[in-house]
Formats: C-alpha cells, sequence, structure tokens
C-alpha cells in the first residue's frame, strides 16, 4: 500500500499529471501501470522558449535556478498539500523542474562532451540521473512516505534539491567557459 501511494505521489509531482492505474505484486515482483493523463502545456511553452533563455543565461545558471525552484516546489507540496491554488503552482513549476531543467543538462553536456562524444555524455547523463538517482530517489522517497507521510517524503526531496542547488554554486566557477550563455543559434 506504502508504495501505491508513493507511486500515485510520485506521479503527481515528476510525471505532471500521471496517475497510477493499479499495482500487483506478486512473488516475481510488482507491475505498476500508469494511466495516461499527461497535461504538459507547460513544459510545451517552456520547451519553445528554452533555446531564447539559454542563449541568455547559460545553462549553468538555469540548472541552479531550476534546482532552486524545485526545492521550493518539493517544500510547498510537502507543507500545503490542501491548498489548491499553491498546488496549481507547484504543478506549473514543473516547466522549470524539468523543462527547462532537461534542455540546461542537454546544453551542459553538448559542451562537455563535443562531437562524437555526445552520445556517450547523454548516456552518462540518463545512467546516472535517470537511472542511480532514480532508484536511489524511489527508494529514499519509498522510505520516507511510509514513515512520515507525504510532508517528510518532500521534506527529504526538497534538501536534496536544495543540496543540488548549493553544489552547483559550489562547483561552478565564474571564468568557466561552461557557466557563459551560448551563442545565439543560427538561423
Amino acid at each position: 500500500e506504502s508504495l501505491k501511494f508513493h507511486l500515485r505521489d510520485h506521479a503527481m509531482s515528476f510525471r505532471f499529471g500521471e496517475e497510477v492505474a493499479s499495482v500487483e505484486s506478486s512473488a516475481r515482483g510488482t507491475i505498476t501501470t500508469l494511466a495516461s493523463g499527461k497535461r504538459i502545456a507547460a513544459e510545451i511553452v517552456m520547451f519553445w522558449f528554452a533555446a531564447r533563455l539559454l542563449a541568455r543565461f547559460g545553462g549553468v545558471r538555469l540548472i541552479r535556478l531550476c534546482l532552486m525552484v524545485a526545492a521550493l516546489r518539493f517544500a510547498v507540496t510537502g507543507l500545503l498539500p490542501q491548498s489548491l491554488p499553491m498546488m496549481l503552482l507547484a504543478q506549473l513549476s514543473h516547466a522549470f523542474t524539468f523543462g527547462l531543467f532537461h534542455a540546461a543538462c542537454m546544453q551542459r553536456i553538448a559542451r562537455l562532451f563535443p562531437g562524437r562524444l555526445l552520445g556517450q555524455g547523454q548516456g552518462l547523463l540518463y545512467g546516472l540521473g535517470s537511472g542511480v538517482g532514480g532508484v536511489a530517489g524511489s527508494l529514499i522517497a519509498g522510505w520516507a512516505w511510509s514513515h512520515g507521510g507525504g510532508l517528510l517524503a518532500f521534506s527529504v526531496a526538497a534538501v536534496a534539491a536544495a543540496l543540488g542547488a548549493a553544489l552547483a554554486f559550489a562547483t561552478m566557477r565564474p571564468g568557466d567557459p561552461a557557466t557563459r550563455p551560448a551563442a545565439p543559434p543560427a538561423l
């Protein structure tokens, strides 16, 4: 039952509108079925403006911003789940915490892994971010949810995002060429 609540919660916050249709457990494993109902208008708008934002502010600055927005989003979700206006704002912030973050990460990977290394860079990003990070985050969130409900789970997520933002600020040097905005795309 805890897994089901965790997945529903995760679906609301990370999948932007998908719901858990069913969870079937057996000795061989667990199958989770999601009811696809994505409302991705905010992401579409963000992807529309992402190139302009990246050209103006640079990927690193936007990654930092997105991590700070994620920390705020998770804190608000954990503290104010009964507030419909705050939950709507938290959902709209998904445009930053997923849409813009993804675009900024792709720009950063393209700069760190140029040319023929780009595929390896993207593989590393997805392997560590979605693979290792996704599994570790899900395990920690599931534990937190079962021990303290949504408040603890989202508090842990907020702290993790804040630590990520602090790490991004600490590891990016002002003179690092990768922190400068990119040249505008050729039309």
